[in-house]
């Protein structure tokens, strides 16, 4: 099992992600550790701390352009920590989530924001590139994890969602990060449209 440490990413399970090889340290990720588990733990803003919550995934491929395909798998607590040589290695344990909330309601709770998701962004320049990445979200962690670089989530609030044990509570937290970022792209949105018409109407 590989450890990487990480920091202001925001990792949640069931995802597939697509790594840069260089995000890695240099030989830390080989054609050989393709099947290997790797564990993300989470350190702290002073980057001297790990986070009790860590999240472990799975090398799926590493492509010819260096590209490390690696889909998190669940949820782990972190039991031990060492530090070798500069390299970090832990040890960890599952850490189930509590089922509080159906796969049903899971899958209708995401189709709704998947749909105003896809009606928001036909307001947008940029719109019909964003609606074709939406349409291929399967799931909310999903969407979350494409759309958390734009959010304003700090790293505690990023970290807050990943250690919660509950399913709903989790959701919720995914549900209100989303509703924020549209209403800040639509007041941004309204402000440049206000400050081009008064622009406009200077010149006139």
């Amino acid at each position: 099992m590989i450890t990487i440490p990480v920091y202001e990413l925001l990792l949640l399970p069931e995802v597939t992600f697509f790594f840069k090889k260089d995000m890695f340290p240099e030989g830390r990720i080989k054609e050989q550790n393709i099947g290997e588990e790797i564990l993300f733990v989470l350190q702290e803003i002073s980057m001297e701390n790990i986070f009790p919550v860590g999240v472990m995934g799975i090398i799926e491929n590493i492509d010819e352009e260096g590209s490390v395909k690696i889909t998190t798998r669940k949820r782990v607590q972190v039991t031990r920590v060492e530090y070798t040589d500069g390299m970090v290695q832990a040890e960890a344990v599952d850490l189930p989530d509590i089922q509080d909330i159906s796969p049903e309601e899971e899958k209708e709770k995401f189709d709704k924001i998947k749909k105003e998701l896809m009606d928001f962004a036909k307001g947008f320049q940029w719109g019909v590139w964003v609606r074709s990445m939406i349409y291929h979200w399967k799931s909310y962690p999903e969407a979350v994890s494409a759309l958390a670089g734009y959010m304003s989530l700090s790293w505690e609030e990023k970290y807050h969602m990943i250690e919660v044990d509950s399913r709903k509570e989790r959701m919720h937290l995914m549900e209100e990060a989303v509703y924020e970022l549209m209403e800040i792209f639509r007041v941004s949105e309204e402000a440049e449209t206000a400050q081009k018409n008064s622009n406009e109407k200077v010149y006139r």
